[in-house]
C-alpha cells in the first residue's frame, strides 16, 4: 500500500513538472523570416492617430495566415508599395480585442518608414482580419529594402508562440539610371530625336472646364488627373496562363496579347472547327487584355493542314471565306484585330507556291469574310523581311503591299517583324543585320502606304549567340539596352500603334522561345533586366498630376494618349467627384467635368 501511495505522489509531482515546463514553453517568443511569394491588390488603410498605450490580453489562437503580401512583385524606383497581412481566429471563442502592429521599412539598414496600426479582431472562428496599406515616396532609391511586421509589444501580450510572430520580406529595387557608354554611338542621334518626337506626337493638350450642376464655372477647386489606360498597345506573344507571369507583365504595363489562330489548330480537318474559347481567349478574358489573332493564314509547312496541301488554287480559294467567317464570327466579341495573312510571298512561307495575283485574291476573300463577320474588324497583313534585302528569293514586301493596295486590297494595318540582329531558338541561325536607326527609317517608309503600323514581332537574345549589338555579345544587359533603344525609337513614330515583344518568357511551353533566350522573363518567370527597362519606359510614358482651376473654372495639362481618371475636390466642403475622359494624341482635347 505504501509503495502505491508513493508511486501516485511521484506521478502527480512529475505531471506538475511537465505542466510547468509546457506553460513556460507557451510563453516563449519565436521569430520567423520569410520571402514574399504571392500577390494581391490591397486597399488603403489610414494609420491610427494615437495608438493605445496600455497592454491588452491577446487571443490564444490567432494565426498569421501568410507572410506579408507585397506588390509590385518586381518594383522599380517610384513605385507605390502595397503591403498586406491576414490573420485568422482559430479559437473556439470570440475575439473582441483589437491590437497594434508595427510596420518598419529599411533600405540598406537605414530606416525609411515606421508606423503603428490598430487592427480589428477576427471575432468569430475562422474569420479573417486583414491589414493593408499603400505607401508612396518609400521606394525613392535603388537598393535592398527590408519590410518587417511585428505585433507591437507595447499594446499586446501574447499567450502562444503564434502571437509573437515576426515576419520579414526582402525587396530589391534595381538601379536603372546608368546609360552604358557603348550605346552612345550607334543609334544615339535617333534616340535624341525620338525623345523630342515622343513629346510632339504621343501627347495631347487638355483643357478641362469644371462646371457645377447649373453650368456655372467652379474656380479654385483641386484637380487630380491620372492615366489609367494607354491608347498605345504594349504587347507580348504568350499563350500560357501563369498567375505570376501575368501579374508581372501587368505590373510592367503590358495591355495586349497575340493569340495563335493558325489554320492547323482552328480547322485541322475540313469543316471541323476547334473553337474552344479556353484555348484561344482565356488569358484575354482573365486578365482584361486587348488581343490580336495571329497567323490565321500562314503558308509555312506546319501551319498548313494536310488536306489543304493537295488542293488546286480554286479549291483552296473556295475554303477561305467559310474559314475566316466562322472563326471571326465566333470570337468577334473578344478580338478586333486579325492577322489575315502572315509573311506573304516569302520563299520560306509559300508552301503551296501561289503567285502574287493568287495571293491578292486570297487576301481579298479573307477580308470580305472578316468584314461580313464583324463590321468593326481591323485587318492586318504581317510582313517579314521588311527591308527586302533578299535573304530568301522572295517578293519585296513593300512592293507587294503597294501592288495589293492598287489592286483594291482594303486592309487596315501593316505589321512589321523586326527580328534583325537576333538568333533563332537553336542558336544556330542569325537573322540579317540592321541598326535600330535603319529600322526606324523602315517604319517611315512603310508609313507612306497610309496604314497604321504594328511592330508585331520584336526580340533579341539575352545570352551570347551570334554577333550581338554595339560590338558587344548578347547578354541580359545588352538585351535590356537594345529594348530600351528600340522602344524609344519606335514609340516616337506617329504611325506606330503597337509594339509586341516575342516571346514574353524563356519558359519551354512551346519548346522554347522563337529567339534564343529572347524573353524578358526567364524560364521560372523571374524578371530579366530588360523587364525592368520596359516597365520604366511605360511608366515614364504615363501621365499623372494635379492643379487648381482658375477664375474661369479651367485647368490645362498635357498628357499621353489614353483614358484618364479626373478627380475634382472642393476645398471648402471636401466634396469630390470623378470622371473618366479620353485624350487623343496631337489634339487639343476640350472637356467639361460636371461637379455634382
Amino acid at each position: 500500500m505504501l509503495s502505491k501511495s508513493i508511486m501516485k505522489k511521484s506521478l502527480l509531482f512529475l505531471l506538475i513538472i511537465i505542466i510547468t515546463i509546457l506553460s513556460g514553453c507557451s510563453e516563449a517568443s519565436t521569430e520567423t523570416t520569410t520571402i514574399i511569394s504571392s500577390t494581391i491588390v490591397p486597399t488603403q488603410l489610414t494609420p491610427t492617430a494615437s495608438p493605445p498605450t496600455t497592454k491588452t490580453q491577446g487571443p490564444t489562437d490567432l494565426v498569421w495566415l501568410e507572410i506579408p503580401i507585397i506588390t509590385p512583385l518586381a518594383p522599380i524606383v517610384g513605385d507605390i508599395l502595397n503591403i498586406s497581412q491576414n490573420w485568422k481566429n482559430d479559437s473556439l471563442e470570440e475575439i473582441n480585442t483589437s491590437w497594434n502592429i508595427k510596420l518598419q521599412i529599411t533600405r540598406e539598414e537605414i530606416p525609411v518608414y515606421e508606423e503603428i496600426f490598430e487592427i480589428s479582431p477576427p471575432v468569430y472562428k475562422h474569420q479573417i482580419s486583414s491589414f493593408s496599406v499603400s505607401l508612396e515616396n518609400v521606394l525613392t532609391e535603388a537598393g535592398h529594402y527590408q519590410v518587417s511586421i511585428t505585433l507591437d509589444e507595447e499594446s499586446f501580450v501574447s499567450e502562444t508562440k503564434e502571437n509573437n510572430n515576426f515576419s520579414e520580406s526582402l525587396i530589391n529595387v534595381p538601379d536603372l539610371s546608368q546609360t552604358p557608354t557603348y550605346s552612345k554611338g550607334l543609334d544615339a542621334a535617333a534616340v535624341e530625336q525620338a525623345i523630342v518626337d515622343i513629346e510632339t506626337y504621343r501627347k495631347g493638350d487638355v483643357l478641362l472646364t469644371v462646371l457645377d450642376s447649373s453650368g456655372e464655372p467652379c474656380p479654385d477647386v483641386d484637380v487630380q488627373y491620372r492615366q489609367v489606360e494607354h491608347s498605345f498597345s504594349f504587347g507580348v506573344f504568350e499563350m500560357q496562363d501563369d498567375t505570376k507571369m501575368w501579374t508581372l507583365l501587368g505590373e510592367a504595363g503590358i495591355n495586349y496579347i497575340q493569340s495563335w489562330f493558325g489554320w492547323e489548330v482552328v480547322e485541322p480537318e475540313q469543316g471541323v472547327y476547334n473553337l474552344d474559347p479556353n484555348y484561344y481567349i482565356s488569358v484575354i478574358k482573365k486578365y482584361g487584355l486587348c488581343g490580336m489573332a495571329t497567323c490565321m493564314l500562314w503558308l509555312y509547312d506546319f501551319s498548313v493542314p494536310n488536306y489543304l496541301k493537295t488542293l488546286s488554287f480554286e479549291e483552296y480559294l473556295s475554303l477561305v471565306y467559310p474559314h475566316f467567317f466562322n472563326i471571326i464570327n465566333a470570337f468577334k466579341n473578344y478580338i478586333k484585330t486579325w492577322n489575315v495573312f502572315n509573311e506573304p510571298l516569302q520563299a520560306h512561307s509559300n508552301l503551296l507556291g501561289f503567285n502574287q495575283e493568287q495571293t491578292i485574291l486570297i487576301i481579298k476573300e479573307a477580308i470580305r469574310a472578316a468584314r461580313d463577320a464583324d463590321p468593326e474588324v481591323r485587318v492586318l497583313i504581317n510582313i517579314y523581311n521588311a527591308a527586302g534585302e533578299g535573304v530568301f528569293p522572295s517578293v519585296n514586301p513593300f512592293d507587294f503591299l503597294e501592288d495589293a493596295i492598287l489592286a483594291g486590297v482594303d486592309y487596315d494595318i501593316t505589321g512589321l517583324e523586326f527580328y534583325y540582329n537576333a538568333v533563332t531558338r537553336d542558336g544556330l541561325w542569325e537573322h540579317p543585320r540592321l541598326s535600330l536607326t535603319e529600322m526606324g527609317e523602315l517604319i517611315d517608309r512603310y508609313s507612306t502606304l497610309g496604314k497604321p503600323i504594328h511592330i508585331t514581332e520584336l526580340s533579341v537574345p539575352s545570352e551570347h549567340a551570334g554577333q550581338g549589338y554595339w560590338e558587344q555579345p548578347w547578354s541580359e544587359e545588352i538585351q535590356a539596352e537594345y529594348l530600351k533603344t528600340a522602344y524609344t525609337i519606335f514609340f516616337s513614330k506617329p504611325s506606330v500603334e503597337n509594339i509586341t515583344w516575342m516571346n514574353a518568357t524563356d519558359n519551354l511551353y512551346f519548346g522554347s522561345p522563337f529567339i534564343y533566350h529572347g524573353g524578358i522573363l526567364d524560364e521560372q518567370f523571374n524578371p530579366k533586366i530588360s523587364y525592368y527597362y520596359l516597365k520604366k519606359l511605360i511608366r515614364d510614358w504615363t501621365t499623372s498630376g494635379s492643379g487648381t482651376t482658375d477664375s474661369k473654372g479651367q485647368f490645362s495639362f498635357r498628357g499621353f494618349g489614353g483614358t484618364y481618371e479626373i478627380i475634382v475636390t472642393d476645398n471648402v466642403t471636401g466634396t469630390t467627384t470623378s470622371q473618366l475622359i479620353s485624350i487623343e494624341e496631337q489634339k487639343t482635347n476640350e472637356i467639361s467635368v460636371i461637379f455634382k
